[in-house]
């Protein structure tokens, strides 16, 4: 057994496109799909897309990335408040 820190390559406040995404993003290529290949291309081991108030991108991520023994995607949101944002994660 290894005892210490282990570090890990991650994002986890990716903002995504589409319907299910961020109001502010624009670029049609930022969706679940596409941020998974380039998680992966980029060998990062954990990611969380944390779209404005929706969940759905979020959800569709973690169902794409079952399969993909050397990626979690972890579910979140950020929440918009009248004092600003808050990143949950579940």
């Amino acid at each position: 057994m290894t005892f210490g820190a282990r570090f890990h390559r991650g994002d986890l406040h990716i903002h995504s496109y589409g319907s299910g995404g961020s109001y502010d993003v624009i670029d049609s290529q930022m969706t679940p799909e596409n941020i998974i290949a380039e998680a992966i291309k980029e060998n990062l081991s954990i990611i969380s897309i944390t779209d404005h108030n929706k969940i759905s991108n979020s959800i569709d991520a973690v169902n794409i990335a079952e399969d993909k023994e050397d990626l979690l995607v972890v579910p979140g949101i950020e929440i918009s408040t009248t004092q600003g944002h808050l990143l949950a994660y579940f």
